[in-house]
């Protein structure tokens, strides 16, 4: 008997394996999840560039709504407990003169203790502790061996009209485009605390398919102090993207500021896009600066595992 026939002849049992086939890439609360992977490169031949110049109005450039960094799946590993304070230790000290008073004893200030680091708190799980898991929580950076765009990397990394400034792999759900998040972009040299690619990337639901919105520009710089009517205003950078610092600067900071310079942007090539994709796809975007290559593959989530007891943490 063919398979056609045993097909026909089983009409439940084939459309209940197609259900189960769907169940597996949606999660319990339906949405459909991807493995993303995008690699941003430079373009380095000047040539490509003489016929066309950067956006003359840098107005329209911004970040997407929703923005989040990518998270290192170490992030939960660190936790800054409360350090202890410094510990007065005070020093005997011997009279100066027979007969006289001893005078007041030193107060010795010690360094504080270093900061014991250890797993984020959960809430949620009695005297627990919650860690990253990279298999099914979204928007943590997977390491190299997840990367489907390996073999691409090295070509560009190998040739002399190109340079990678950023590459992420990630997996998400896909939600519909006004409740998803953007994914920020920082990459290539960084002049102050500016990277020469910025921007945001949001890959979305959009009517059962994976929509992507692509916010970049690549930026040029220059050295020195700005003069009225030569520097692009480039879009603030967002609180989070901010270098942190102590609340109030340190001698080291203020000399790392003045190593770093002080840059003015003067020009920005914008890459903005939309455009809905197909897994297991190459997707290629550009412009005469720079280039986007983006593939997402579906995802199944892997069982949670749960502790039996509040003492497996």
């Amino acid at each position: 008997m063919s398979m056609s026939r045993r097909v026909r002849r089983y009409p439940v049992l084939a459309g209940l394996l197609c259900t189960a086939a769907l169940a597996q890439d949606t999660d319990a609360e339906g949405r459909r999840w991807y493995q993303v992977e995008v690699v941003v490169f430079a373009h380095e031949n000047p040539a490509a560039q003489v016929t066309e110049r950067p956006l003359a109005d840098p107005t329209v450039l911004g970040w997407l709504p929703r923005l989040r960094e990518l998270q290192s799946a170490l992030t939960s590993l660190v936790f800054d407990f409360e350090p202890a304070l410094p510990m007065a230790v005070t020093l005997e000290q011997p009279a100066m003169f027979p007969g006289t008073a001893l005078q007041q004893p030193p107060t010795q200030l010690l360094p504080a203790a270093e900061p014991i680091y250890g797993p984020v708190p959960a809430p949620t799980v009695t005297r627990g502790f919650r860690l990253a898991d990279s298999s099914r929580d979204p928007y943590i950076a997977l390491d190299q061996r997840n990367a489907l765009l390996a073999q691409d990397i090295s070509r560009l990394e190998s040739s002399s009209e190109h340079r990678v400034l950023w590459h992420g792999t990630w997996l998400q759900p896909m939600v519909p485009t006004n409740q998803s998040a953007a994914v920020a972009v920082l990459g290539g040299d960084q002049y102050g605390d500016r990277h020469e690619v910025e921007g945001s990337l949001r890959f979305s639901d959009s009517g059962g398919r994976v929509q992507l919105d692509a916010h970049l520009w690549f930026s040029s710089f220059l050295a020195g102090f700005a003069s009225e009517g030569t520097a692009w205003t480039l879009p603030e950078l967002p609180a989070m993207l901010l270098p942190e610092k102590s609340g109030e600067d340190t001698v080291a900071e203020a000399v790392a500021d003045i190593e770093r310079g002080t840059w003015m942007s003067s020009g920005a090539w914008q890459l903005r896009d939309s455009r809905l994709l197909t897994a297991e796809s190459y997707h290629y975007l550009d412009n005469p600066a720079i280039g986007v290559i983006v593939q997402i593959r579906p995802y199944s989530l892997p069982p949670r595992d749960v502790p039996g007891t509040d003492e497996d943490f």
